[in-house]
């Protein structure tokens, strides 16, 4: 018989933030790492602060964001690299996808 055994997430994320990944030559937790990858929405003015670049012109922080704008208008930043790449969409899908590599823009958005 087969059971089902449901992990303790927040104990398997506390012990993953004990491991630490070399991302593009810096070391960071990889809890860090992964909460990076996950898409956050935040405000204008979030996304204002995070198109002013700092000393060392990166732009913070590192992560994946977006705004919604308005009815079927979204704007994307992919700041995974500290780059700050921007895109607009009219479809939160193409968004997100977008933000996860998974669609190239080709002007039609």
């Amino acid at each position: 018989m087969n059971k089902t055994i449901r992990p303790d997430w927040k104990s398997i994320f506390r012990l993953l933030g004990d491991i630490d990944v070399n991302v593009d030559g810096e070391v960071q937790p990889l809890t860090q790492w992964v909460n990076s990858q996950i898409p956050k929405e935040i405000t204008a003015a979030e996304a204002i602060d995070l198109l002013i670049p700092n000393a060392k012109l990166q732009y913070e922080p590192i992560g994946l964001f977006y705004v919604h704008s308005g009815f079927r208008r979204y704007t994307a930043f992919d700041n995974s690299t500290g780059s700050a790449w921007t895109e607009d969409f009219r479809s939160k899908k193409k968004m997100l996808k977008w933000l996860r590599g998974e669609y190239e823009v080709d002007g039609n958005n």
